[in-house]
């Protein structure tokens, strides 16, 4: 039926680069964050307004001074850095140091909103004993896939 149709007649798959007005920049997937920085990447994105103090660049690292858990309703604004995800398909990988560890849970999430996320996390137990969990949001339902004591290597 000869659809579609554009400027200069039938569309096809295949574009002509050589009429690009640049060419192509080549993909970068690969991302790091330097904690050595003076002061925190811009890329990375607060989850509504930040406290300042809760975040702080020191000796190579990044400190967070949680105050609030973010499923708790009350919570207006969690102690949260983000990153959005550039590509259907991510890797991440984080560095948390259990021995100033005092949080609830520190760790990554795919987060998509308060209601919807996947957090995998290091939390220090009533007996200081350190565990790895796995959790689950959606919407109203809360799941604690699994929380085991975590390998001698990481404590």
């Amino acid at each position: 039926d000869g659809w579609p149709v554009g400027p200069g007649g039938h569309l096809t798959q295949e574009l002509d680069q050589s009429r690009l007005p640049a060419p192509a920049a080549p993909q970068q997937f690969d991302f790091h964050l330097d904690m050595r920085a003076p002061a925190i990447d811009p890329r990375l994105i607060h989850l509504r307004n930040p406290h300042p103090a809760d975040y702080r660049l020191h000796d190579g690292a990044l400190l967070l001074h949680g105050r609030q858990p973010l499923d708790d309703p009350g919570c207006g604004s969690p102690t949260m850095l983000c990153l959005r995800q550039a590509e259907f398909c991510a890797r991440a990988q984080a560095v948390v140091r259990t021995a100033d560890l005092s949080a609830a849970r520190a760790g990554l999430s795919v987060f998509q909103n308060d209601c919807y996320h996947n957090d995998v996390y290091l939390s220090r137990q009533r007996d200081g004993t350190i565990a790895v969990g796995f959790a689950r949001s959606v919407h109203d339902l809360k799941l604690e896939c699994v929380r085991v004591p975590a390998p001698q290597a990481i404590r």
